[in-house]
């Protein structure tokens, strides 16, 4: 993808990222008259954008969706100051707002107070990457009103499905690796596309489900089939896992009946992967750190990643009482130091901010779980079923890797969560129109 090097390369130059700058300032007074195409663009840019790093001689890398998600989120912020645009209250906004609000303070308390934090550079990033997932959720669930919007966001974010598996077939083939997207265009971790991959392959086989089109059902089936060609060669065991609780989650809501389908799948699947896959190398030997950093078991030569993300709970557990009730701050240091969800909460966020993670958690799921249920139009059921199977896969994986601050992962999944918003206004909309 020598295209990808080139646009990367010229944009990491201040002139280009000047140009790009003064495009996305011409791009929001378009957006200013028409958000929607801001959202179809966002479609597009959560899973195809290419990173670019160095900018102004920094090492920090950014993505063109990260400046597209801002312009986006202040045009709206002016549509709301300007009157021609509505901020409609979610049972998850007040949540999401305090866990935010919470980790700003983390932040400042570990910088300016606590000095756990010494370079400010990273948490600013990170809360950055945080700020831009919750604007996706209130963007798509403020600018999305509509069941023929609901169903074009849909289409539209299978077609960008669509290109990302051809992206992945690609590769594998022309640029053989031990794991795909270790280059090119997305340079990324396999379980950050693996996470993508478990999240809109669900919703693909929900709409599979929903469609009452022989045609459309079978192109929904084709892009599941040709999916699971790349899922397998991405070798994310995290993503392995999770896939395969949300994939019989989504037929345990949906298809009751049909659950002996995804349950011997996943079994052929498991038996075989050892002979597709027979050696994957051993783990990579992993520096000791002193006091103070997640530290590994130093009984262990080579250890697991198994090894590495048990040692690294267990850690973050007995450290808990240096830093019991605000943590060390967000962006205490790189979410590859953790391995885990669990041990970056304890560690960044502490008991505190651990527990308001958990009431959002909470909320998502009772949401998710009203939606579905009041749910009587088989399209809406079966995206909330989705939606929640979805949910599950990324809870099991978090297990595993930090996939509430990974984009491939939360792009998806605040987009989709805007949607249920949509869903759940339009139902109301729709039954008091029959009453």
């Amino acid at each position: 993808m020598e295209w990808v090097q080139t646009l990367s390369g010229a944009i990491s130059t201040p002139i280009g990222f000047m140009a790009l700058v003064i495009f996305l300032f011409f791009f929001s007074i378009v957006l200013l008259r028409n958000i929607s195409l801001g959202l179809l663009f966002l479609i597009f840019s959560i899973p195809l954008s290419p990173e670019v790093s160095g900018i102004f001689g920094s090492d920090i890398p950014v993505r063109i969706d990260d400046m597209l998600i801002i312009a986006l989120f202040l045009v709206w912020i002016m549509r709301l100051g300007a009157g021609s645009a509505q901020f409609y209250g979610t049972p998850l906004s007040f949540p999401i707002i305090i866990f935010y609000t919470f980790m700003v303070s983390s932040t400042v308390i570990g910088y300016g107070f606590k000095h756990t934090i010494t370079d400010i550079k990273y948490p600013v990033l990170v809360l950055l990457k945080n700020f831009e997932y919750y604007a996706i959720f209130f963007l798509v669930a403020n600018n999305i009103q509509t069941r023929k919007q609901v169903r074009s966001s849909l289409n539209y974010w299978m077609i960008a499905y669509f290109f990302v598996i051809i992206y992945g077939i690609i590769e594998h083939n022309l640029f053989p690796a031990d794991r795909l997207y270790e280059h090119g265009l997305y340079d990324s971790q396999s379980n950050h596309m693996g996470g993508y991959l478990m999240i809109t392959t669900t919703m693909a086989i929900a709409l599979f489900f929903s469609g009452k089109n022989i045609k459309a059902k079978m192109i929904y089936l084709l892009l599941v089939i040709a999916s699971l060609y790349v899922f397998i060669f991405n070798q994310s065991k995290e993503s392995y896992i999770s896939f395969s609780v949300s994939f019989v989650l989504v037929f345990l809501l949906l298809k009751r009946r049909f659950l002996l389908v995804p349950l011997v799948f996943l079994l052929a699947v498991f038996v075989m992967v050892p002979y597709i896959f027979p050696y994957s190398g051993p783990a990579e030997s992993i520096e000791i750190v002193k006091k103070d950093t997640l530290k590994f078991d130093i009984d262990k030569n080579i250890p697991t990643s198994a090894d590495i993300r048990r040692d690294n709970i267990a850690y973050a557990i007995q450290s808990l009482p240096e830093n019991p009730l605000v943590g060390r701050g967000t962006g205490y240091q790189g979410m590859a130091r953790y391995e885990s969800q669990i041990c970056m909460l304890l560690s960044e966020e502490g008991i505190i901010g651990s527990a308001i993670f958990l009431w959002l958690i909470f909320r998502i799921l009772i949401y998710g779980l009203k939606i579905f249920i009041t749910s009587k139009d088989l399209y809406f059921k079966c995206l909330s079923g989705a939606f929640l199977a979805a949910f599950f896969g990324i809870i099991v994986q978090s297990v595993a890797c930090t996939a509430w601050m990974i984009t491939f992962i939360m792009g998806p999944f605040w987009f989709f969560a805007g949607i249920m918003v949509a869903i759940d206004r339009i139902n109301k909309r729709e039954l008091y129109a029959v009453r």
